[in-house]
Parts: structure tokens; C-alpha cells; sequence
């Protein structure tokens, strides 16, 4: 028996919202091959054009949890609505951007924009769409959002060689502009009831300033020196920050991150392997595009070109590894992925200490195939495994992970590249990495 298609106007909602949604994940993967430019027309350092990446992905990482208790007390659309109106301003703003320091400041306020817009998605297709709908809207969504993740290292480089990096910004506002006119809730959507306010304002901010102190510590450390006052009061800031969240976060009826779900141990491992998943994709993304351009010299355009083939099988993998992992269960899908994930990075480490893009293409087309694994699969065994009334928190909290992912990655492979000059050992690091979540996982996993 087939499954009854849907409706016109639920299709149109969810490809609007995945659109809004998959504008984020462009704002990733697009800048890579840009960094170069901008560290060149701003006469700045490494670390500073880094900035420009981790200012929006520590907001992100700090603010996804706390959005999806507000979706509690204000209607989603409401919320998504103002997302995307920041999203808007500041994509506008960073591309008239005078100086490297404000665009870092605009990419951080964007970094709010953009945890409104992809948390308040993930909550409209569970207000509009009825149970049997769900995967269908989610398989949706997701290819949208992993089109445009696919899209954005070519259109970097492209608008960057031919225009300016300022359109790199300036690209996302008519399709952000148009999910703000289209969007319209489909006739009989269940109304937002308001529940009463249970926002984690302590764990919020602790979880924020850790965070920011961390990945600036990180960051600035080779450059200002590791025994610096200010290194070393940045680092003991985020010691007390980190332990402060923990200790609020146990205590608390109603946490930002329930801390209680990495005493299972199928749950820990799987939202580790989608911390390391982001981790992974972000720094190839970024700092493969960095080596391609600096180390390689190829122009913006050809290495967005040569970034392809990381990512131009994904649409085709998803589909495929979700269909493997319905059938040979998610912990086969796991432990596979991790092996050819990680074996593919150590690849990727050989590759560019030989200074030779051929060498590491077969890699990087291993990595297309299988990165889907790392993402799907986790979420698939950690509801398995979970009761349910725990879904809704560990959906959240697996966002919350992959943004975690994403600003570590910035910082540690900034910290690698500033004290080696190397890129070889950013890659060597992920698959050490990788094969310690390996083993984890074996054991783990039922």
C-alpha cells in the first residue's frame, strides 16, 4: 500500500522552512574558501578571519537549547519569523562590513538569527505535520538543507573570484527574503497552546561564557602567548563556567542539556559520534579550503570545485544509509561509517603533507559516501534506546552536540595550524579521534 502524498501547501510550508533552515548550514560550508580573501583585503590574522566562522557557531552552540524552551511560551512562528528577519539584517550587514571586527561582531548576532531559524523548523514540522507525515516533512527538509550545505563551497568560490566575498552574504537574502513572505501555516495546523516558562537562564549563560572563554583562550593562545594573565584567567574562566553548567544542570527539574542521558550509554556514544560527525565536516570544510588555497594556491573558485566531491554525493547517501540503517540496524551503519570516516580522514592527513590534491580525491569521495552515517544512524540508535518521554529532550540535546562539534572544531584545528603551520596534523588529530569513538561505539551499541 503506498503512503498518501501531501498536501500542495504542507509541501510548499516544509521546502520554505527547509530553505531558511539549509541557508544556516550554507553560512558553514561557503566561507572556507573565503577566509584567504578576507584575511587578505583586512590585512588580518589566521585567527582573526577564524573568528568570522566561530563567533556564529559558539552563539549557535550556546543558544539552540534555550530556543527550543522558548518555542514553549511564544508561538514557533513567531520566533522563526524574527530568526530569519535577523538573519536578513546581518547577512546584509556582514557584506557592507568595514573591518574585521565588526564583521566578527555581525556574525555573531547572526549566530542568533540562525539557532532560531533551524531550532523553530525542527519544531513547525512537529506542530503542522500528524505522525504518519513526519518522516516524509523530515526527509524533505533534510535534502533540502543538504543541498544547500552541498551548494555552498562552490558558490563561495565562485562569488568571491568573479564578484566579491561581500556576495557570499549578500546571496542568501533573496531566499531568505522569499521563506519570509511565503511562509504561511497550512489550514487546520493545531494552534500553539503556551505552556508555562521553564528557561534555563543560569545553564544558558554559564553554558555561553564557557564556551566563549574556551574557544577564545584556544584561539589566541599562540598569538598572545599560553602563560598569558589573560590566557590563563580566559581558561580558568571556563573551567568555572563548564563546572558551574554541570553542577546547575543536575540540580534542575528542567535543564538546557538533561545531562542524565550520557549515563546511558548508547545515547552517550551516539551524541559524541554527532559531536565528532560536525566536528569532522567542519574542518574539512574549512581547513582543507584553507590548504587548498594557501598551501595548494588554487584560486577561490577551483578550490570550491575541488571540495565537491566531499559532499556531491550526500543527497544520494542519505537515502541510502538511512534505507541500510532501517535494515541492518543503525549500530552496523555506525561502526561503518566511523571505520570509513576515520580511516578516509588519516587519508586526508597523508594527502596534504604530500602537498597533492589527487592523492587525497579518493578520500574525499569515501568521506561523500559515508558521512551520512555518522548523522542519521547515531540519532536512530540513541531514540532506540531512550524511553520516550526522553525524545523530545535528546533531539534537542543532539543539536546542541553538533554545534558543540562545530566551534571545537574552529578552535582546536586554529590552535594546530598556528603552532605547526601544518594542516596535516588537523586531520591526523580527527582520525585518532575517530578511532577512539570507534571502539566506544563497539562496545557500547547493542
Amino acid at each position: 500500500m503506498t503512503e498518501a502524498r501531501l498536501p500542495t501547501n504542507k509541501v510548499v510550508f516544509v521546502a520554505l522552512i527547509g530553505v531558511s533552515a539549509g541557508l544556516t548550514a550554507f553560512d558553514e560550508t561557503s566561507l572556507g574558501v573565503v577566509l584567504p580573501t578576507l584575511r587578505e583585503d583586512f590585512q588580518t590574522t589566521p585567527a582573526a578571519t577564524h573568528w568570522v566562522v566561530n563567533a556564529y557557531l559558539v552563539v549557535m552552540a550556546s543558544l539552540v537549547a534555550a530556543c527550543g524552551r522558548l518555542a514553549d511560551i511564544v508561538a514557533p512562528e513567531r520566533l522563526w519569523r524574527l530568526g530569519i528577519v535577523i538573519f536578513l539584517v546581518t547577512s546584509v550587514a556582514a557584506g557592507l562590513a568595514p573591518d574585521i571586527g565588526w564583521l566578527i561582531a555581525i556574525r555573531a548576532i547572526q549566530g542568533i538569527g540562525s539557532a532560531i531559524i533551524f531550532t523553530m523548523s525542527v519544531v513547525l514540522i512537529g506542530q503542522v505535520f500528524a505522525d504518519d507525515e513526519r518522516g516524509r516533512a523530515f526527509g524533505i527538509f533534510s535534502s533540502l538543507v543538504t543541498v544547500l550545505l552541498v551548494f555552498g563551497p562552490i558558490a563561495g568560490g565562485m562569488l568571491t573570484e568573479f564578484l566579491s566575498w561581500r556576495w557570499v552574504f549578500w546571496i542568501t537574502v533573496p531566499p531568505a527574503l522569499l521563506c519570509l513572505l511565503g511562509l504561511r501555516l497550512p489550514a487546520g495546523t493545531a494552534p500553539h497552546v503556551r505552556k508555562p516558562l521553564q528557561l534555563d537562564i543560569t545553564g544558558t549563560v554559564t553554558l555561553t561564557l564557557g564556551l566563549a572563554a574556551l574557544s577564545i583562550a584556544l584561539m589566541q593562545g599562540p598569538s598572545w602567548g599560553w602563560g598569558s594573565p589573560t590566557i590563563l584567567g580566559l581558561l580558568a574562566v571556563a573551567v568555572v563556567s563548564g563546572l558551574s553548567f554541570i553542577v546547575v544542570e543536575l540540580r534542575l527539574r528542567m535543564p538546557l542539556i538533561d545531562l542524565a542521558l550520557f549515563r546511558n550509554k548508547a545515547a552517550a556514544v551516539s551524541l559524541m559520534t554527532l559531536g565528532m560527525a560536525q566536528y569532522r565536516r567542519v574542518g574539512t570544510s574549512i581547513y582543507l579550503a584553507l590548504f587548498l588555497r594557501d598551501g595548494l594556491g588554487f584560486s577561490p573558485f577551483y578550490a570550491g570545485l575541488a571540495l565537491l566531491p566531499a559532499i556531491a554525493l550526500l543527497p544520494l547517501s542519505t537515502v541510502l544509509i538511512g534505507r541500510y540503517a532501517d535494515r541492518f540496524g543503525a549500530r552496523v551503519v555506525i561502526l561503518s561509517g566511523l571505520a570509513a570516516i576515520g580511516l578516509s580522514t588519516a587519508w586526508l592527513a597523508l594527502g596534504t603533507d604530500l602537498e597533492n590534491y589527487w592523492v587525497m580525491l579518493p578520500a574525499l569521495l569515501v568521506i561523500s559516501c559515508f558521512a551520512p552515517a555518522m548523522f542519521g544512524a547515531p540519532r536512530k540508535a540513541m531514540l532506540h534506546t531512550l524511553p520516550a518521554e526522553h525524545h523530545a529532550q535528546a533531539g534537542g540535546v543532539s543539536v546542541t552536540a553538533q554545534m558543540l562539534g562545530s566551534t571545537l572544531a574552529i578552535s582546536v584545528g586554529s590552535v594546530l595550524l598556528s603552532m605547526t603551520g601544518l594542516t596535516w596534523p588537523i586531520f591526523l588529530l580527527m582520525a585518532l579521534i575517530l578511532a577512539v569513538l570507534w571502539v566506544l561505539a563497539y562496545w557500547w551499541l547493542d
